[in-house]
């Protein structure tokens, strides 16, 4: 819903952290296993070797594969590590990737006033920051950004 009505007044932006330097425009949104099939096969590969094969012998996750008590925990209390893979399958790409990093938002975690759930996705974490929303999303990115800021300013 928040993206929706981000796109509706903006249909794209530009830089938002020194590792996003653009969210797409409506015509550049893709399915995140379209552009990157390699960086999922890649990523589950070394969180199947990180997790010490917790995957059944046929190779496939268990659903899901992480609990709820543990995935469906946001803010400081999250830990990026607890992320269920198998949805980079299904994820949506709505930025460029940058500095090794991408945004996702994931249609099977849906709030009910019909929110996707939003992935800072990024080889640099052992899995992803998760937000509620992508409104969420952004306001912790807008954070961030000051944080920078701020501590530039005192050095």
């Amino acid at each position: 819903t928040s993206y929706r009505e981000f796109l509706k007044v903006s249909n794209g932006w530009r830089r938002t952290t020194p590792f996003i330097d653009r969210l797409w425009s409506t015509e550049n949104i893709e399915w995140f296993r379209v552009r990157h099939r390699a960086w999922i096969e890649a990523f589950v590969a070394r969180d199947r070797r990180r997790q010490n094969n917790r995957t059944t012998g046929n190779n496939s996750f268990p659903i899901p594969s992480v609990p709820d008590e543990t995935y469906l925990v946001y803010g400081d209390e999250q830990d990026c590590s607890q992320l269920r893979v198998e949805y980079l399958h299904t994820a949506l790409e709505i930025s460029r990737k940058g500095e090794s990093a991408i945004y996702l938002l994931n249609p099977e975690i849906v709030t009910a006033d019909g929110e996707w759930e939003a992935w800072f996705f990024s080889d640099l974490l052992p899995g992803a920051d998760r937000y509620r929303s992508f409104r969420d999303m952004m306001q912790a990115e807008y954070r961030n950004f000051l944080e920078l800021r701020n501590h530039g300013e005192t050095d």
